[in-house]
């Protein structure tokens, strides 16, 4: 496991200690206290949280204890019954509104703020994205090239965009 995947994994199960008022963590506690907070969780955040209080478990020399919360079954994802109990995605916002936009592009008026206003602007107008603006290239007068930011096995992909 990667080192910096262990230190977030360290914080995560110090954080649930400090949140479940576990000042002693045992194998039954933390087990219980798992199995609780099932419905407050989404359960890919569960996984990850059972995973880092296994390694802590671990890594403290209690090894028994690690295997029994590493095996440690979601209460809500097991039972068909209680799926319902799953916590929902977050929505999240896609596109930026009309008003929204002109706010923005009134503050870097006001900041006299150019280079980001014309990358704003750009964005706004081209649909690219914001990591595909320092690659541009403008095709005369009409056209600007696109090259696309998403890493693919070819490295091919791109747009080309009329201004007309």
């Amino acid at each position: 496991m990667n080192e910096k995947t262990k230190e977030e994994y360290r914080r995560l199960a110090k954080h649930f200690y400090t949140k479940h008022g576990i000042v002693k963590p045992t194998a039954k506690t933390v087990y219980d206290a798992l199995k609780v907070c099932a419905t407050d969780y989404r359960p890919d955040y569960w996984r990850r949280l059972r995973a880092a209080l296994s390694l802590v478990a671990k890594e403290n020399g209690f090894y028994k204890a690690a295997d029994k919360i590493r095996a440690t079954i979601n209460p809500i994802t097991a039972d068909r019954n209680k799926r319902s109990q799953i916590k929902p995605k977050q929505k999240r916002q896609k596109t930026v509104n009309t008003a929204d936009e002109k706010q923005l592009l009134d503050y870097l008026v006001k900041q006299k703020e150019k280079t980001v206003f014309a990358g704003v602007s750009l964005v706004s107008h081209l649909g690219c994205r914001p990591a595909e603006l320092r690659n541009l290239q403008f095709i005369g007068s009409c056209y600007i090239a696109i090259p696309s930011a998403k890493k693919t096995v070819m490295a091919q992909g791109g747009l080309i965009v009329s201004l007309k």
